[in-house]
C-alpha cells in the first residue's frame, strides 16, 4: 500500500492528468478519497466471493455494484487486489496511472463545474441539492462534499482578504468625507441632523454611523487621535456592507458591461454619488477578477431531454412570431427583409431563425415550421446564456417564481418567454 501511494503521488507530480487548478493539499485529498473508494469496493467484492469476482468482467462488476463508470479504475484495482494481481498493480506505474486517470479527471470536472455556479449557490446548497444539480449518483456524495468544502474554504479566505482591503479603503473614504463636510462649513455641518447630512452627501443609510463620526470630528467632538485609534473597527462594518452590496448589484449586469464601463458610467448606472467611487472601483475589481466569462465556463452538458425541451421551446417561439406577423398585411410581411421584421416585432437577434420560419409560413413557402440547425442555433445559445444567469440567482427563487416574473427580472422582452421557460426547466428539473 505504501508503494502504491508513492506511485500515485509521483503520477500526480508529473502526469498530465493532475488538475492544475488544485493545490497540493487538494491533490493529496483526491488520492486519499480514491484509495478510500478502492478499500470500500474491495470489502464489497470480498463479500461476494473471489470465484465470482475474479471471473467477472469490469463492466459486469460496475453494473452489479451500481457504480458509475468514473469508478472503473477503482473497481479494477480492487479486483486485482482480491484476485492476486496486487503485486502487478503496486509495481506498475502504468496500471496506477490508468486507475487514477478517470478519477482525477472527474474530480477536476466537478470542481470546475461547481466553481462556475458561484459561492452563494455551492455553499448555500445542501449536499443532496448539489448531487441533483450535477446529476451524479449517490456513491459520489463524499467526493462532492470534499470539493464543496474546497470551494467554500477558498471563497471564505478570499472574503477575509477582501474585508482587510475594505478597511484600508474605508480609511481613505472616511477622510474624504471629512474633507467634504469641511467644505460645507461647520455652521451647516454642526447644526444639521444626521439624516440631513446623509441626504446632502447622497449616501446610503448603511454609512450613517461613519458620517456621524465624521460630523463629530469636524465639529470638535473627537480629537486628532482618532486617526490612529480604532476608527476602522467602529463603523467600518457599514462600509463593508456597502461594498458587498455594490458587488452583488453587479451580478445583475453582464461581464462586458461592468468590466468595460468607466467608473463614472458605473456610478451613473448604480445611481451612486461620486463619494463612493472608491467602493465602486473595489467592487468592480473583484467582479472582473472572479466573474465567470463565457470563455471560463465549463461546457454545459445537454442531455437528450434538455435538447428536446429546447426544440419545443423554439417551436413555441415560432408559433408566437407567426401569430404576431399575421396581424400585418401579407404582402408587407412577404416583401420585408428579415431585419425589418425583427425591428418591427422588437425581438433580439438570436430569434432571427424563429422569425424567418414564421415569415415563410405566412408567405406559403413552408406549411410547417421545419427548422434547420442554423435556424435554432441562436435560440439554443440564448437558452444557455439565460441558464447561466439563473444559476447566479437563488435556485429556490427561480424554481418558485413564475416565468413572467423571471423574464422581467432578467430584463428580457416577452418574446423570450419560451427561452426562459426552457432554461428554468433545465435548472429545476
Amino acid at each position: 500500500m505504501k508503494l502504491l501511494l508513492t506511485v500515485l503521488l509521483g503520477l500526480l507530480a508529473c502526469s498530465t492528468y493532475a488538475a492544475p487548478a488544485l493545490s497540493a493539499e487538494q491533490e493529496l485529498q483526491s488520492i486519499a478519497d480514491f484509495l478510500e473508494r478502492v478499500k470500500e469496493i474491495y470489502t464489497t467484492l470480498k463479500a461476494r466471493g473471489a470465484e465470482f469476482v475474479c471471473s467477472a468482467k469490469l463492466q459486469e462488476l460496475l453494473d452489479i455494484l451500481g457504480l458509475p463508470n468514473e469508478l472503473d479504475g477503482a473497481v479494477q484495482m480492487a479486483q486485482s487486489w482480491l484476485c492476486g494481481g496486487s503485486d502487478d498493480v503496486v509495481s506498475s506505474v502504468a496500471s496506477a496511472d490508468i486507475a487514477l486517470q478517470g478519477w482525477t479527471d472527474k474530480i477536476k470536472e466537478i470542481y470546475n463545474t461547481l466553481k462556475t455556479y458561484g459561492y452563494d449557490l455551492v455553499c448555500g446548497a445542501s449536499l443532496h441539492e448539489l448531487m441533483d444539480i450535477l446529476g451524479l449518483p449517490d456513491q459520489l456524495d463524499g467526493t462532492v462534499s470534499m470539493i464543496q468544502g474546497w470551494i467554500c474554504s477558498e471563497e471564505e479566505a478570499k472574503m477575509t482578504k477582501r474585508e482587510v482591503a475594505i478597511v484600508g479603503g474605508f480609511n481613505d473614504w472616511f477622510w474624504d468625507t471629512v474633507a467634504k463636510l469641511k467644505e460645507y462649513g461647520t455652521g451647516i455641518v454642526c447644526t444639521a441632523k444626521l439624516q440631513d447630512l446623509m441626504d446632502l452627501l447622497g449616501l446610503p443609510d448603511l454609512l450613517d454611523g461613519a458620517v456621524k463620526m465624521a460630523q463629530e470630528y469636524v465639529c470638535g467632538s473627537e480629537d486628532e487621535g482618532l486617526k490612529t485609534t480604532s476608527l476602522q473597527t467602529i463603523y467600518v462594518s457599514g462600509f463593508i456592507d456597502t461594498v458587498k452590496r455594490i458587488f452583488a448589484s453587479f451580478k445583475n449586469y453582464s461581464y462586458e458591461l461592468v468590466c468595460g464601463a468607466s467608473l463614472h458610467e458605473l456610478l451613473d448606472i448604480l445611481g451612486l454619488p461620486d463619494q463612493l467611487d472608491g467602493a465602486v472601483t473595489m467592487a468592480q475589481g473583484w467582479f472582473c477578477e472572479e466573474e465567470v466569462t463565457p470563455e471560463k465556463r465549463s461546457p454545459l452538458v445537454i442531455t437528450p431531454a434538455m435538447e428536446l425541451a429546447a426544440v419545443q421551446g423554439f417551436y413555441d417561439t415560432v408559433q408566437h412570431m407567426y401569430q404576431l406577423l399575421k396581424q400585418y398585411v401579407v404582402s408587407f410581411v412577404c416583401s420585408a427583409k428579415l431585419h425589418q421584421l425583427m425591428d418591427l416585432l422588437g425581438v433580439p437577434d438570436d430569434l432571427d431563425g424563429a422569425v424567418s420560419i414564421a415569415q415563410k409560413m405566412i408567405c406559403g413557402l413552408t406549411s410547417t415550421a421545419l427548422a434547420s440547425a442554423d435556424d435554432m442555433r441562436g435560440f439554443f445559445d440564448t437558452v444557455q446564456e439565460i441558464f447561466y444567469k439563473l444559476v447566479e440567482m437563488s435556485k429556490e427563487y427561480v424554481c418558485g417564481a413564475d416565468i413572467p416574473a423571471i423574464v422581467q427580472e432578467l430584463g428580457l422582452p416577452d418574446s423570450m418567454t419560451w427561452a426562459v421557460n426552457v432554461a428554468v426547466g433545465w435548472l429545476c428539473n
